[in-house]
């Protein structure tokens, strides 16, 4: 922390009637500042200087004097604020050397000046602070021409106290300050418009004997006219400052969007300035470095990303390949499964008709056993019947005579049908001795058929084949079938395979038979009662 001890005081600089103004030197720099002392003892003073302390800590910038530090003094009794040195002076200094030029470059290095000023002044209106003692003693410049603003102890809302006590900047002040005690930006404006006016020509614009007729002529907008070498653009600019109606005047963003003005803060580039550009563009291109290298970063890590994800793309097509062929591969399967299922459903569907069809065989088979199993129990009845024919029945048979019409007789077999046809009977001479052939033939029959009754629970395919020889009794009339067992001659011998057809008569009905007849069947009519 700095004390007053570390500085050397070089010597006193023309200053105000509140403070005392030295050029100072650090001891252990040599550095030369601006060591301003203000009052700090009585309350009134201390709050005055800490708002000036902290609006120049606040407005700190390029374009306003810097504060290094306060200390207070050995006594204690001031406020001891180092400032930045301007080595050129104030303004003053820089108006009379001004006039030294050619009117071209004054009236340039003009347009400069009012834009620096200007800029420097909006630093102050953008942090919504007014000047209020804008002057040439509180423009500072610098060695490389760059301007400062200082002097910030009356920034604050100007009273009636207030007005009285700035001896000396009165003439400074706009017309509303002199006529309505009123003060605002546009003030300060206005006197940045005088500050130009007496730039370029050297004089005060409301110049006069006393600062009381200066202050006349303000009131009345009596102002000089500027000389003729000046352009029109610098005319309009200060006249548009100094309008006597402040609702009139511009402000400070409307001078600098001035061409002339935007022009000359382009041109404009002190050392400092300069310098500063240096390092501006320095820190432009490392930053822009910084972003490069982020953006390549960036670049190089979304490159990363995209080869992992092409990977991880390619990883997941592969998958869906294999996929697709295991759905494939599912698929054949699944259409061989229900190939597979279809064939077993025909296959379900064959068993199940042939097992419709056996049942329908079975039941057929059955009712064919029923129907079977009713006719042996007929023809047991029937046989039965027949073992019970009256003793005359069968001596009258063997009492009538066999005519024996044909050479061959005939031998007939009933068959199993229940329906028996009856033919026509005829009535047979027999001589004795065929009698009893047939007698004897009769005996034989009888004792097949014994046979036979004796077997009928059999098989029924077995009974089928069983046959019985005999002749017609003793049958209903209708249709009956007779089959050939043999054919005899009628002296009892078998007649031979060589015979190649034969007649067969019965009842009157003749009958031709293929080849030799044996084992063929054949129906005649039969009209019931007695026929052999």
């Amino acid at each position: 922390m700095s004390r007053y001890e570390d500085y050397r005081v070089i010597r006193q600089l023309p200053g105000g009637s509140q403070s005392k103004t030295y050029l100072v030197e650090l001891r252990a720099t040599r550095q030369q500042y601006i060591m301003k002392m203000v009052n700090y003892l009585e309350d009134v003073d201390r709050a005055k200087v800490d708002v000036e302390v902290e609006l120049m800590r606040s407005l700190d910038s390029d374009f306003t004097v810097h504060l290094v530090c306060t200390f207070p003094d050995l006594m204690g009794l001031q406020l001891c604020m180092i400032l930045e040195y301007c080595v050129r002076g104030d303004f003053r200094n820089l108006i009379d050397e001004f006039q030294q030029l050619p009117q071209s470059e004054k009236l340039m290095r003009g347009w400069e000046y009012t834009a620096q000023i200007t800029r420097a002044l909006d630093h102050l209106h953008s942090h919504n602070v007014m000047h209020r003692d804008l002057k040439p003693a509180n423009i500072l410049v610098n060695q490389d021409g760059s301007i400062r603003l200082g002097d910030f102890g009356l920034s604050r809302e100007m009273n009636e106290d207030y007005y009285q006590t700035i001896a000396g900047t009165k003439v400074y002040m706009a017309p509303e300050v002199h006529v309505l005690k009123r003060m605002d930006k546009t003030s300060d404006i206005y006197s940045l418009g005088v500050i130009i006016f007496q730039l370029i020509t050297g004089h005060h614009p409301y110049e006069a004997d006393s600062e009381e007729a200066m202050i006349d002529k303000i009131k009345k907008n009596k102002v000089s006219e500027l000389p003729d070498w000046v352009s029109n653009q610098m005319k309009e600019v200060i006249k548009w400052m100094m309008n006597i109606n402040e609702n009139h005047r511009p402000t400070t963003k409307m001078v600098l969007s001035h061409d002339t003005v935007l022009m000359s803060l382009r041109l404009f580039k002190s050392p400092e300035l300069q310098q500063q550009e240096k390092i501006d563009l320095l820190n432009e291109r490392n930053r822009l470095q910084d972003e490069l290298n982020r953006t390549q970063t960036e670049l190089n890590r979304e490159s990363q990303e995209k080869e992992r994800a092409q990977v991880e793309l390619n990883r997941e097509r592969t998958e869906k390949d294999q996929e697709k062929r295991r759905a494939d591969s599912a698929l054949v399967e699944l259409n061989r499964a229900n190939t597979q299922i279809d064939r077993e459903k025909q296959r379900a569907n064959n068993a199940e008709e042939l097992t419709r069809i056996f049942q329908s065989q079975v039941e057929t088979t059955q009712s064919e056993v029923t129907r079977l199993s009713s006719e042996v129990a007929r023809l047991n009845q029937e046989l039965q019947r027949r073992e019970t024919v009256p003793s005359t029945l069968q001596t009258q048979l063997k009492q009538t005579p066999d005519p024996t019409p044909n050479p061959k007789q005939t031998l007939l077999q009933v068959t199993s049908s229940p329906q028996a046809t009856p033919v026509e009977e005829e009535k047979k001479s027999e001589t004795k001795d065929d009698k009893e052939t047939k007698d004897k033939s009769k005996d034989k029959d009888k004792e097949e058929v014994k046979d036979e009754d004796e077997d009928i629970s059999g098989n029924v395919d077995d009974l089928a084949k069983k046959s019985v020889e005999k002749k017609v009794d003793q049958f209903p009339p209708g249709r009956i079938k007779v089959k050939i067992l043999s054919l005899k001659r009628d002296d009892g011998k078998d007649e031979g395979t060589s015979k190649t057809f034969a007649k067969i008569l019965y009842a009157g009905e003749e009958k031709n038979t293929r080849d030799d007849g044996i084992g063929e069947t054949y129906e005649f009519n039969f009209l019931g009662g007695e026929q052999g």
